[in-house]
């Protein structure tokens, strides 16, 4: 019997912390779409030594448990109950026994925390012990119920279900529940029908909510305790394949749905579905590893993955509870012993083993991933894969591959970007990222690198040998004009780049900035001269200067002797001429009208607009007590300008909006030629009417908006366009266009100020027949200091912008909160109701085809396109992202920053199926899916609703259809 309470305390102020191991745990949180809690997206591991007054006795302890604050050891070997502080390493040991007890070897099995206190579950103890965290007091309970058999080794393990801890038997004859407050204990043995309870009966288990689920260690069949009657059932449905053993299992995992079995002598992992009880066989063991010759010891759960490690096998697994793919992880840092057993436990940020036959604890804990960076003009944009717990991160970069650099910024929590500025372009420089926890740092993420560069590719000045330029130069302004006399032959071009990183041609030859180049020959009439910079980063500005050179005066003849002149005839008045040129119509001719376009009513005659210029803005205002402004164009003033610029642009521009009209739009409406041999007209007797409408009081716009984004703001007034085909000759509307062969630009006024410009906003198109809004892609514009939203649409009709602040209460600080926003404010995805997105939840084939015919339209994928109702995989998605983007768009090149991502450096490439491997490497390329980390892709995986919409705004933003978010 102990006297007075001995607390022996030894704080290991220098707890040996070995060197850090470090590798990419495969699976990212953000590419994989894990639980929050879940580990990485990659992992390092530490090692502490154990106090010295700790005896070494084999097997050390039994487990450990976490009280928030720090995690408890429980001995089964070993003579003291050891707390580490999981912040500092640092550990103190206690054996204040109870009085009456004697510990001895075999002791405890398990060790529960109720919310308050420590429970640890006797084996060959005579008693439960109950440990106060604050004061490290112990008192023991051993009132065992009548009838009890107490046989050792008593208990496997402990489950506490929220207001009971229920003690799982070993070799006991009942099971037992303990009340925590009170001590009392009742015993449950009315085992099922047929069942044997044999010594060694069971592992431990687990509590779902309802039933207990005891896992067999040499009993027959996994037993389902009713918590509220006692009542039990047994299950013994066991998968093909499997071979129990004597010892078949060393505990359980629950994931909130099914209870993981985890093997012992068994040869698989089993899933058991506590709702059907229907069990699932998972034995796709890593390589290397000889399930026959290796015991797993007790795995914890961190909310999507199990960890668990094997005796005799120096590796740690890790199991996905969504895919029950194994993993394992063999890179230990020097100094740590990675061959015995552990117990694996998880305090809601690492995962610690605890020791059965090793002197050190093993911290097992989270590394954020660096996304590829993304080099721009002297900065870098960076990205990473957060982790959980991070209070902040630490971002370091180097000129030296490798080296751990300086560290540049701090930022928050819940910041996963950063844009790096005041570079030197065409530098190399190497970036990597720390989380920060409290008391420590993790490991330097991966490192990534970024080569800044210029996209400067301006003039500084342009001058010509002879003739002067019109106007005179800005760098903003690439058409001029120049006159020279008959004499001037040639020419000579000097042009000066504003940076030195860029290049020049003229006329698609290579110029030197700052010197002359040519001569170039000049002919009688236009000659234009082509002066094309290209920016150190490879975007291009092409300047236009058109010279006229004078043709030469013929010499004087001389003149015949004059004859009289006869007498002159009187010509009759003409008829007045219509205000927009028609075709022929029959009848007596009379002169031609005026060739122009009918502006609200005022003509603007074709030879007043200038075609050298890009584009040629003609502008109205709606008459008093008018919302619309329209623009009558005639087909055959449409074909003259084409015939001097073929991409001359007619903007036509109201105080709400603008639409821009392309000189070939005869040829983009599907079925114009059929229309005019069915009216028997010809290609220049019709013209095109566009009307502009102000839809601000439209009230079925209203409702949409109501009821479509309750969360949106309208930031645009909403324009309804309109182009009618027109008999020019009556006047009379053939139809309306429905659609166009090719996208047309729309422009909707925003703001003058860039910061009054939301961050998350979207555009959309109002279908007047369904009264629903659809998503439009649209960027931002500044046209003269002010901000526009440029609407590219094949089909006219009402559209409106508006800010869509949507939040999501389940997305705080998840790595996709931002892309998922950015999607859902402009009306590509949905939340679940609720406020929530469910980020986690998986997306079929069905529901991702929606998603990207929302995107780019309803012809997206190909008909023979599998849409079904099956789980989405990521290799299917790169298949249908490049489906639908080859299907609608012309593929764009690799980053033009040098950014190449090589799909053969993925460890797992070769798992992808043949079918989906241009694909996915397409779209690694592009930069719209890259690995999920550690040098992995996984193919086979099953994409997320936040994985799934990152690639929907990844692609649009490739695409040049949308903005990616600012700041």
């Amino acid at each position: 019997m102990l006297s007075k309470i001995q607390h022996q305390i030894l704080v290991c102020l220098a707890a040996l912390l070995l060197t850090s191991g470090f590798w990419p745990a495969a699976t990212s949180t953000a590419a994989s779409g894990a639980a929050a809690t879940a580990l990485g997206p990659a992992i390092e591991i530490a090692a502490y030594e154990l106090p010295s007054d700790v005896s070494l006795n084999y097997t050390l302890f039994a487990g450990g448990a976490s009280d928030g604050q720090a995690i408890w050891m429980a001995p089964q070997e070993t003579d003291k109950v050891v707390k580490l502080d999981p912040v500092t390493g640092a550990m103190t040991s206690y054996n204040n026994w109870p009085a009456g007890f004697t510990k001895g070897y075999g002791a405890f099995s398990d060790i529960v925390f109720d919310g308050q206190s420590l429970w640890m579950i006797p084996a060959l103890a005579d008693r439960i012990i109950k440990l106060d965290p604050a004061s490290g007091v112990m008192t023991g309970y051993n009132s065992w119920p009548a009838g009890f058999n107490n046989t050792s080794p008593r208990f496997s393990g402990g489950i506490f279900d929220g207001q009971y801890i229920w003690l799982v038997p070993s070799s006991a004859n009942a099971l037992i529940r303990l009340d925590p407050a009170t001590g009392s204990m009742a015993s449950y043995n009315d085992w099922p029908s047929g069942f044997t309870l044999p010594n060694y009966a069971f592992t431990d288990g687990i509590f779902d909510g309802q039933n207990l689920w005891l896992v067999p260690n040499t009993a027959s069949s996994v037993i389902k305790v009713d918590t509220a009657t006692g009542d039990m059932t047994a299950y013994d449905n066991w998968p093909s394949g499997f071979a129990k053993g004597f010892y078949a299992f060393n505990g359980g995992i629950f994931d909130g749905r099914s209870m993981w079995m985890i093997p012992y002598n068994a040869n698989q992992v089993v899933k058991l579905d506590t709702s059907t009880g229907e069990m699932t066989g998972y034995d796709d063991w890593p390589a290397g590893f000889n399930k026959s010759g290796s015991l797993l010891g007790k795995s914890t759960f961190d909310g999507r993955y199990i960890w668990v490690k094997a005796s005799s096998f120096s590796s740690l697994f890790r199991i996905d509870t969504t895919t029950g793919e194994m993993e394992s992880f063999s890179n230990w840092p020097a100094g740590v012993n990675a061959n015995p057993m552990y117990s694996a436990m998880f305090d809601g940020l690492n995962v610690w083993l605890i020791p059965t036959a090793s002197t050190q604890v093993i911290r097992v804990s989270s590394v954020p991933v660096m996304q590829p960076a993304i080099a721009g003009d002297m900065q870098a944009d960076l990205a990473w894969e957060p982790v959980n717990g991070a209070i902040g991160y630490k971002i370091y970069q180097s000129q030296t591959l490798g080296s751990s650099g300086a560290e540049v910024a701090t930022v928050g929590s819940s910041v996963y970007s950063r844009t790096v500025t005041g570079l030197t372009n065409g530098m190399t420089y190497y970036y990597s990222v720390k989380a920060a926890f409290a008391g420590r740092d993790s490991s330097a993420s991966n490192e990534v690198s970024a080569v800044p560069l210029s996209t400067d590719a301006n003039l500084s000045h342009l001058a010509l040998s002879d003739g002067s330029l019109n106007p005179l130069f800005e760098e903003s302004t690439t058409v001029y004009t120049a006159a020279v006399g008959s004499n001037v032959s040639e020419i000579t071009v000097t042009p000066e780049v504003s940076t030195s990183a860029a290049t020049v041609t003229i006329n698609g030859a290579a110029a030197a900035s700052g010197s002359p180049f040519g001569p170039l020959p000049l002919t009688d009439g236009n000659n234009i001269i082509e002066v094309k910079v290209t920016a150190q980063i490879g975007t291009t500005k092409t300047y236009t200067v058109t010279v006229t050179r004078a043709a030469a005066t013929p010499s004087p003849t001389a003149s015949p002797t004059p004859t009289a002149s006869p007498t002159p005839t009187v010509t009759p008045a003409p008829t007045p001429s219509p205000i927009s040129g028609g075709g022929s119509s029959g009848g007596t001719s009379s002169p031609a009208a005026v060739a122009g376009i009918n502006l609200n009513g005022t003509l603007v005659p074709a030879s007043t607009i200038d075609t050298t210029k890009p584009i040629a803005v003609l502008e109205a205002s709606p008459h008093t007590g008018s919302s619309a402004v329209y623009a009558s164009i005639p087909a055959s003033v449409l074909a003259g300008f084409a015939s001097k610029n073929g991409a001359i642009l007619l903007e036509i521009k109201a105080p709400y909006g603008s639409y821009r009209i392309p000189v070939q739009l005869a040829s983009l409406i599907p079925g114009l030629q059929e229309l005019l041999a069915e009216s028997k007209l010809g290609a220049n007797d019709i013209s095109f009417k566009l009307t502009l409408t102000d839809k601000s009081g439209d009230p079925s716009l209203r409702d949409a908006l109501t009821s479509g984004l309750p969360d949106g703001k309208v930031i645009g007034a909403p324009v309804h366009a309109r182009v009618d085909i027109v008999n020019a000759g009556t006047g009379a509307v053939l139809r309306s266009v429905d659609t166009y062969s090719s996208e047309m630009t729309k422009l909707i006024p925003l703001s003058a100020e860039p910061k009054a410009i939301p961050k998350y906003w979207g555009a959309f198109r109002f279908d007047e027949a369904t009264k629903q809004l659809a998503f439009v892609p649209a960027r931002k514009l500044n046209i003269g200091g002010v901000w526009f939203a440029a609407i590219r649409s094949a089909a006219d009709g009402t559209y409106v912008i508006a800010e869509n602040k949507v939040v999501f209460s389940d997305m705080s600080k998840h790595w996709g909160e931002p892309l998922a926003r950015l999607a859902a404010a402009k009306g590509l995805v949905n939340g679940i109701g609720g406020g929530k997105f469910a980020p986690e939840r998986t997306v079929t084939r069905a529901e991702f085809a929606a998603m990207l015919t929302r995107a780019l339209g309803a012809n997206a994928l190909p008909a023979s396109y599998a849409v079904d109702s099956q789980p989405l995989t990521r290799e299917q998605m790169a298949g249908m992202v490049a489906a639908a983007i080859s299907k609608t768009e012309e593929l764009p090149a690799g980053h033009a920053d040098g950014g190449f991502i090589n799909v053969n450096g993925y460890k797992d490439i070769a798992s992808v199926k043949p079918a989906y491997l241009e694909a996915v490497r397409s779209m690694a390329e592009l930069g719209i899916m890259t690995g999920t980390g550690g040098s992995r892709y996984e193919p086979q995986r099953e994409t997320s609703r936040a994985q799934a919409g990152a690639v929907l705004i990844r692609t649009l933003i490739v695409l040049g259809k949308i903005d990616g978010l600012e700041g």
